[in-house]
């Protein structure tokens, strides 16, 4: 039996039952436009999803939720969720929140995906990492199971598909990328509206630490890798959410000749967040499995303990390392 007919007769057993509907902690445009979508879609389709993430909804994809239907792990503890929907998670880890313990009564997990490193967890797993998103995914499986793509529905898919591809420039773009992003402007995304609140959307305090960072801007010596970080004390004093910071890895990135793009993130005290982004010479999932992270071939992360500055000195040591040994 296909994927979708296995996922198809899931909710059909889930039709009178609460559906829980996931994705990663530090949501991105991705992960908050599958699930809205998935969300919209059955529930237009009469199944009563809910969303939740363990993270706010960061600023730039709040329009994607006028409704205010996202929750917390926390909210909705109380419910009776025999099956789980879990969207752009390579692993049950990811999700910051432990998913069997806090919904126990869980039966099934279905697993929608595009990351190479995707473990596979779902008792139905829908992973096709030549995929450029999620949301590219997404629209397939919900062709397949007939599900109606309303404007709101469709303007969730085209976000989650031109931020993982950065506006449909990176490599992972294909012909078929294209044609979805033009089918969901058919169904009625409004792509100004993606715009406007994407990539329009910049807070004042958002710019201002952005200033900070780049200033202390390092570059290796060949100019093949760069980076750039910011402390936990610098987060709170600018009161500024991860989900506020996700595109910054994207400027050392841009720099003539640099292949590896590095943005160390203090979360907490203790605790560093690793973006990796590369061209098209470096492999950014092999370098982000050296630290046990991982994700795409041209973005990764991995999530370390240690201060920001031996983080820092520890990974770029190791980095510069492994591309002088690849020739890099």
């Amino acid at each position: 039996m296909s994927e979708s007919l296995q996922i198809a007769a899931l909710l059909e057993m889930h039709r009178d039952r609460p559906i829980l509907v996931t994705g990663h902690r530090d949501p991105d445009g991705d992960c908050i436009g599958s699930v809205m979508a998935m969300t919209r879609s059955l529930r237009n389709m009469g199944y009563p999803a809910i969303p939740v993430n363990r993270d706010p909804i960061p600023y730039r994809y709040r329009f994607l939720d006028p409704d205010d239907m996202m929750r917390s792990p926390e909210d909705v503890i109380l419910e009776r969720f025999h099956l789980a929907i879990v969207l752009d998670s390579s692993n049950l880890d990811r999700l910051g929140f432990d998913l069997h313990r806090t919904f126990p009564h869980l039966k099934s997990v279905i697993n929608v995906d595009h990351h190479v490193s995707n473990s596979r967890f779902g008792d139905v797993n829908v992973v096709e990492h030549k995929r450029s998103a999620v949301c590219e995914v997404l629209c397939s499986l919900l062709h397949k199971l007939d599900a109606p793509i309303d404007p709101m529905t469709a303007n969730a898919l085209y976000t989650g598909i031109s931020t993982d591809t950065g506006s449909f420039q990176y490599e992972a773009t294909t012909a078929d990328t294209l044609r979805t992003g033009a089918d969901l402007i058919s169904l009625g995304a409004d792509i100004n509206l993606v715009r406007e609140n994407v990539w329009e959307n910049e807070p004042f305090n958002r710019i201002r630490v952005l200033s900070r960072v780049l200033d202390n801007l390092k570059v290796t010596e060949n100019g093949r890798m760069a980076w750039i970080k910011i402390s936990h004390a610098e987060l709170e004093h600018f009161e500024l959410d991860n989900g506020d910071l996700e595109t910054f890895v994207d400027y050392p990135r841009t720099i003539q000749g640099v292949q590896v793009a590095l943005f160390f993130k203090e979360i907490q005290n203790g605790f560093v967040k690793v973006s990796i982004r590369s061209k098209s010479e470096v492999d950014s999932n092999k370098l982000a499995q050296l630290f046990g992270g991982g994700g795409h071939k041209r973005a990764a992360g991995c999530k370390m303990t240690g201060s920001l500055d031996e983080v820092e000195q520890n990974v770029t040591e190791r980095f510069i390392r492994e591309l002088e040994s690849n020739g890099s």
